[in-house]
């Protein structure tokens, strides 16, 4: 680890992890605390990935360090148990010995079984996955796996060095489950909303010569099962071939998982041969691309089929008017119905997925404007809440 100490520390801000909304939150922190510094002293501790971007920043009572990618490898234990202990203790002890006070987590989801029982310094962290919003009727694994949860927070809450910890978008679970957990630790916290800038972004439908009359479909972010990603596509190729001719399918973001980049790659061969005008961005995406896409689509295809957190594509489709298709079930089908500009499906299938695909294909895209005020969900907003 390179040190960049100079003086004694009150908080510490973690990211080790550098996919996905990762990056974004360290960005909104960052841009907060570049505008609203105080007599408090922070330091980032960062995946090395993120040094080119914050080694050479100076901020008033702000210190970067980095871990090198080799460290955050061998704290990957075989069990999820090892790997929540190794991550925990090495942030604990780093705090220990730079004096920190206050340990704020960005990802707070590998850490806890860790900090169950960590004392001398306070934490609070954002937790992705809620236990409270979790099916727990349709079978026993199900059933365990809500207890294993369920257990975990309550054991995390009566920790009193645990301070709060943040859910995204989910103020009804989150009074519940202060309710049954008799406590006042879990925080509903908005995922921010960044107001697109007209100066980065590019006219794709030029830059990837997609034709005026084309409704384009987006697929956005990191490809998982559990996000439809394999899905959308079976459903596609169900459809009748003479149904592509007004229609271009974006797929932009990757996968770690090998398999399932492969089938992408074959189902997206075989689509293209079909004749459905396919992009294909198999590679991190950057803000101003991510705002140019967002801006050229008409729809962004989210049939998740785990709908207990939410999805950063709801607020960029809210930020650009574009008509989010995703479950109708969980928190996320509460927010696409909550944002007015959303289509929900019960019970997400590759049969309704197609039936879908085929009724927008032939009809005109409906007008629906967001109902959600993005200014109460900035970024600054969210920074705010999270240093406080």
């Amino acid at each position: 680890m390179e040190s960049h100490m100079g003086y004694g520390i009150n908080k510490l801000i973690v990211e080790f992890f550098t996919t996905g909304h990762h990056p974004v939150f360290v960005q909104y922190v960052v841009n907060y605390l570049i505008n609203n510094t105080d007599n408090t002293q922070y330091i980032f501790l960062l995946n090395e990935k993120y040094k080119p971007l914050y080694n050479e920043l100076r901020i008033q009572n702000v210190k970067f360090e980095f871990v090198k990618q080799i460290e955050v490898d061998k704290l990957n234990g075989a069990s999820v148990f090892r790997k929540s202990l190794n991550f925990s203790n090495y942030v604990h002890n780093y705090a220990l010995k730079n004096n920190v006070s206050d340990v704020i987590l960005l990802d707070m989801n590998i850490f806890q079984l860790g900090l169950i029982f960590k004392t001398k310094i306070l934490y609070r962290g954002i937790i992705f996955s809620q236990f409270f919003r979790q099916d727990k009727s349709k079978s026993l694994k199900n059933r365990i796996r809500f207890f294993k949860r369920y257990t975990l927070i309550k054991l995390l809450v009566r920790n009193r060095f645990i301070k709060n910890i943040y859910f995204l978008n989910d103020n009804n679970g989150v009074q519940d489950a202060n309710n049954l957990l008799k406590t006042n630790k879990l925080i509903s916290i908005s995922d921010p909303v960044e107001e697109f800038d007209p100066s980065i972004i590019t006219e794709l439908r030029t830059v990837y010569q997609i034709p005026t009359d084309h409704k384009i479909f987006l697929h956005y972010g990191s490809m998982d099962y559990r996000k439809g990603s394999l899905l959308i596509l079976q459903a596609l190729l169900d459809i009748n071939d003479q149904l592509y001719n007004n229609v271009t399918l974006i797929y932009a973001g990757k996968s770690n998982k090998p398999q399932l980049n492969q089938d992408i790659v074959n189902c997206i061969n075989e689509l293209s041969k079909k004749g459905l005008n396919i992009v294909f961005i198999n590679d991190y995406i950057d803000k101003s691309l991510t705002q140019s896409l967002f801006t050229v689509a008409d729809y962004c295809l989210c049939p998740y089929s785990s709908t207990e957190a939410s999805s950063g594509c709801v607020g960029l489709s809210i930020a650009s008017n574009t008509i989010i298709i995703g479950p109708e079930e969980g928190l996320l089908g509460e927010i696409i119905k909550e944002s007015g500009i959303g289509i929900v499906i019960q019970d997400i299938d590759k049969m309704k997925l197609t039936k879908l695909f085929i009724e927008l294909f032939s009809k005109q895209k409906p007008s629906l404007i967001s109902k959600i005020d993005i200014k109460s969900r900035s970024p600054y907003v969210f920074a705010k809440e999270l240093l406080k």
